[in-house]
């Protein structure tokens, strides 16, 4: 997925989101410990499954490796609790459908 892909679909979420329920966090505010709790949770995952399993000789090698869990494993295999059990491919396949 290229920049201007992911751009469109932040713009996409932020247009959406309202419709379908989907509250962004608005910053670490005291008290609101749940807003960074999907991606606290994405980095304890890609640590305990991928990097502390890895020795990386280089940084190339490390980015390699990261970006290749996330875009063949983590988005097209894994499936994700947040989003009932579903890839987040699949996930996002079936949100376009249900727009058109």
């Amino acid at each position: 997925m290229t920049i201007s892909n992911y751009l469109r679909l932040i713009i996409l979420l932020k247009v959406y989101a309202p419709r379908v329920f989907i509250r962004f966090a608005q910053g670490s505010r005291k008290g609101e410990c749940h807003d960074n709790a999907v991606a606290e949770n994405f980095f304890n995952t890609i640590k305990t499954e991928l990097i502390n399993q890895q020795t990386y000789q280089t940084r190339e090698q490390s980015k390699s490796g990261i970006f290749e869990y996330i875009e063949v494993f983590y988005n097209k295999i894994r499936r994700h609790s947040t989003i009932d059990y579903q890839p987040p491919n699949d996930f996002e396949r079936l949100f376009y459908q249900t727009m058109v």
